[in-house]
Parts: C-alpha cells; sequence; structure tokens
C-alpha cells in the first residue's frame, strides 16, 4: 500500500504506512529508507537524515559484530543482508547535507559513495560543486571531469559548474568553451520551438498588450512559458559568464557586445513585467514579437526570392523568343541569299555552253578556210 502512495506522489500517506512498519521493525532498512524519502518529499530534511543515519548506524554495528566474529572471506558479506546498497544511502544523505548547505557533511558522505560505486556521475557532480562551495577548485574540476566521463545527462549544469570552477582557477579560457557548450546544451535540453508555443494565442487572441487582458490560452502553454522562463535566466547567467571570460581575456569589446544584448533583453522582461505580466508571460510576449519579426523576414526574403524567380523566367522566355526570331531570319536570308546563287549558277551554265559552241563554229570555218 506504502508503495501505491508513493507512485500517486501521497506522501503523508506513504509515511503513515512506513511509521506503522517501523513500530514493529525498527531496523528495516527499506521502511527507514522510503520513510526518509518521504520525509524529504514533505520538506522534513532534518527528520530524513536522522533515519538515514539510522540505516548506516545499523550496517556500522553489523560491519563491527562480522568483523569481532572473524567472518572468513568465503562467508557472504555483510552488506548482501541489507535490501537498500550502503551507496544509495550515503549519496541520499549527502544530497541532503548538499541541500542543507552543510558543504563538509556533503563532501563526507559523498567521498564514501563514491568509494562504494564510483559508477555514478551525479555523485561526482555534487562533490564538485560541494569543493567549490569550499573553494578547493582543482579538486572540483577533477570531480567534474570524472562526473563528464560517466555522462551525466544534465550537461548544462555539468558544464556551467565546471565552467566557474576553472575560471575561479584563473583558465578563463577553458571557463569561456565550457559556458558555450553549456549554451549549447540548453537549447538542446529546454529549448522550446516558439511556432507551436505560440500559435494557439495567436489563434485564440490570448496574449494582449496590456496587463489587464492578458491571458495564457491553456496549462500546457502556462508549462512551457515557466519552463522557458527558467531557461531564459539561466541563458542569460550563462552569457553573463561567457562576457567575464571575455573581459578576462582582454577581448573587451566582445564582452561589452554580449553584456549589451543581455541587459537589453533583461531590460524588456522588467519593462513587460513592470506593466504587470509575469515572467512567463513578459518572455512568451517577446519571443512572439521575436517570432513576428523573424516571420516577417522570412516573408519578405521569400516575396525577393519569388520576384528573382520570376525575372529568370522572364528573361529566359526573352532569350527564347530572340533565339526564335534569330533563326527565323536566318531561314529568311538563306532562301533570298540560295535563290539569286540558283540563278547565276543556271546563266553561267548557259554562257559557257555557248562559248563552247562558238568557239567550236570558229575552229571550223578556219579548217575550212585552210582547205
Amino acid at each position: 500500500m506504502a508503495t501505491c502512495y508513493l507512485k500517486l506522489r501521497r506522501f503523508e500517506e506513504a509515511l503513515n504506512v512506513f511509521a506503522f512498519v517501523l513500530q514493529r521493525s525498527p531496523h528495516n532498512d527499506k521502511a527507514l529508507y522510503q520513510h526518509a524519502f518521504c520525509q524529504r518529499a514533505l520538506g522534513m530534511n532534518r527528520d530524513a537524515i536522522a533515519g538515514l543515519t539510522s540505516i548506516i548506524a545499523t550496517a556500522n554495528k553489523q560491519q563491527l559484530a562480522s568483523t569481532e566474529n572473524n567472518l572468513n572471506s568465503t562467508n557472504p558479506s555483510v552488506f548482501s543482508k541489507m535490501t537498500i546498497p550502503l551507496d544509495r544511502v550515503y549519496e541520499t544523505r549527502g544530497a541532503l547535507f548538499h541541500e542543507m548547505q552543510s558543504y563538509k557533511l556533503a563532501l563526507n558522505d559523498l567521498g564514501r559513495a563514491i568509494a562504494l560505486n564510483p559508477r555514478t556521475a551525479e555523485n561526482f557532480y555534487l562533490r564538485g560543486t560541494c569543493q567549490s562551495k569550499l573553494g578547493n577548485y582543482e579538486l572540483a574540476v577533477r570531480d567534474f571531469d570524472a562526473c563528464a566521463e560517466l555522462g551525466m545527462k544534465d550537461r548544462c549544469a555539468l558544464c556551467c559548474a565546471r565552467g566557474m570552477a576553472r575560471r575561479a582557477c584563473g583558465n578563463s579560457i577553458s571557463a569561456r568553451q565550457d559556458f558555450e557548450a553549456a549554451l549549447k546544451f540548453l537549447h538542446e535540453q529546454n529549448g522550446i520551438d516558439t511556432a507551436p508555443l505560440i500559435s494557439a494565442p495567436l489563434r485564440q487572441g490570448e496574449i494582449a498588450t496590456t496587463a489587464t487582458t492578458s491571458v495564457i490560452a491553456s496549462k500546457s502553454l502556462l508549462d512551457s512559458g515557466t519552463a522557458r522562463a527558467d531557461a531564459a535566466l539561466l541563458e542569460i547567467r550563462l552569457v553573463s559568464l561567457r562576457a567575464l571570460c571575455f573581459l578576462d581575456e582582454g577581448m573587451y569589446n566582445a564582452g561589452h557586445n554580449v553584456l549589451s544584448n543581455a541587459l537589453v533583453y533583461m531590460g524588456q522582461l522588467e519593462s513587460a513585467m513592470e506593466q504587470g505580466f509575469t515572467l512567463p508571460e513578459a518572455v512568451l510576449n517577446i519571443e512572439l514579437r521575436v517570432w513576428k519579426e523573424e516571420q516577417a523576414v522570412l516573408a519578405e526574403k521569400q516575396k525577393a526570392a519569388e520576384k528573382l524567380a520570376a525575372e529568370q523566367r522572364a528573361k529566359e522566355e526573352m532569350k527564347t523568343l530572340a533565339g526564335r526570331q534569330r533563326k527565323g531570319e536566318q531561314d529568311s536570308l538563306h532562301v533570298c541569299v540560295c535563290i539569286p546563287w540558283n540563278i547565276i549558277l543556271l546563266i553561267s551554265m548557259n554562257v559557257i555552253q555557248r562559248t563552247r559552241l562558238y568557239i567550236h563554229y570558229v575552229y571550223q570555218f578556219h579548217v575550212f578556210a585552210q582547205v
């Protein structure tokens, strides 16, 4: 039943069921872990840490008992008696310490979790953030590199954290590369296609120019706007960090241009929020305007392309027509030229024949005169 409550995210009911189980079996590590999970979901972090500490204490007692009894290596490990892996317990307690900003305690637990299971990328990421908070930036970069090798899913957060650690170490070039990679992953992970996002309010006329008539059309649109607002704020932060790297490298013009663009965007958000818009609505309205501008530019380009294509077709037709006219004139000229040459040829042949006859008659007359 408690599992069903967990699946339904009804944590209070699940917490009561697990509490009942722990009354009957106080050392049930699975019930303790799930009980702590419910407490964490309800914001009871200190109580959750106490429950996880009980699991660790039980495991330590079992390990101590095994050592005292001199168990040989052929016997099953004491940790196999636990249904919850001990590295997961340390990982969860370390994450809770991290949320409570107790970074030294979190560093200790995450180190033990990594020692027990060095294949979890998120543990290296959390330990790297703890190292950064404590000023151990070189150790943080090592943990972030190990996290990247293991293939952490949230590459945007990883690149952002590693970039800040590298910049703190004085490596502004690598830090800038991390921030640029984070921007790329942000667009891939959290980027929202503006065309379907804006098509709904355009059809229904929901997003207006004043705060009193601005209404988000549907819950899906509101959720998309919230996600895009979070991504927009993170993008502003990454862009600003990238600009600081430009300044560190002495590239002041590039840094100034990047910061100017970020300030313009922040000014637009601030202006929209002063009019009464919420942050998601402000982001959507800005993207609506940008989308309209892009569509207008695309329409102008399409018209220019169509005009150019029409001009090309007209030129081709003119060339074809001119070619046909030239061919007709050449045919007419050929006929006109051929007719006189035929007449000249006939006249020439007639003249030649007459000349031959004349020469023949003269020769015969000369012969007759000699006789």
